[in-house]
């Protein structure tokens, strides 16, 4: 988590581990199978550290779903690296780092919801909430560091959604979908029009080549080839 939170995923290997955790190469590989193996499990370990410590406020009577977002608060505050990893760098990570910041987010939101709890009206799906704290807090990380003041801003913008009534206000379903004619009709990925500029094209194989591959194994080879671009035009 360390290594990841410094350096990001993208940098992580199995030497920079070696190195922040003290161990011989020989002890990593009789745990883990590789690098990504161990980035999950170290994910898993720190994310069921945070539902626990979400577990304990809600068995408290004063208890309500913004309860939840002020122990995401002081989770950055007081564990900055595991929150930089838990709520946004394992995006990096491809689909299956997708899937368990998913996982975290949606158990999150069944604690927030659970028989009992005292509730604020917050009209808002809590998935999304809890969500858009994730992306906030990253910001702050990044900017130098969470700090205790942030509780106030982070329950400010969630009762901004407040309402007094007992029909809720929010409709999963935005607007209704736009007629297929009112859309720019554009090729599947990966295969890129001639008729776009090189530049559209080179952006569309990054697009196509990432999400096949993963940002961390994607090429330049693989980008070009898919644009229909030379090295050079890259």
């Amino acid at each position: 988590m360390q290594v990841a939170a410094e350096h990001g995923y993208a940098q992580l290997t199995v030497g920079k581990v070696l190195a922040a955790s003290g161990v011989s190469r020989a002890t990593f590989y009789q745990h883990f199978c590789n690098v990504d193996e161990c980035f999950r499990s170290a994910y898993r370990h720190h994310a069921e550290q945070l539902l626990r410590k979400v577990a304990r406020q809600c068995r408290r009577t004063e208890f309500s779903g913004l309860a939840v977002l002020d122990t995401l608060v002081d989770f950055a505050v007081t564990r900055p690296e595991a929150a930089r990893v838990l709520m946004i760098e394992t995006l990096a990570s491809g689909p299956a780092g997708i899937l368990e910041r998913d996982s975290l987010i949606s158990s999150l939101a069944q604690a927030a919801t659970a028989p009992g709890a005292d509730h604020v009206g917050v009209d808002l799906p809590t998935t999304i909430m809890i969500g858009g704290v994730f992306r906030f807090l990253y910001i702050r990380l990044l900017e130098g560091g969470a700090s205790d003041g942030l509780r106030g801003e982070v329950r400010a913008w969630a009762e901004v959604f407040a309402h007094c009534t007992s029909q809720p206000l929010w409709f999963p379903n935005f607007v209704p979908a736009l007629p297929r004619d009112a859309l720019r009709p554009y090729a599947p990925l990966g295969k890129p029009r001639r008729c776009d500029a090189p530049r559209e094209r080179i952006l569309h194989g990054t697009a196509a080549t990432v999400l096949e591959k993963g940002y961390r194994d994607a090429a330049v080879a693989d980008i070009v080839s898919r644009a229909g671009v030379s090295r050079r035009g890259f």
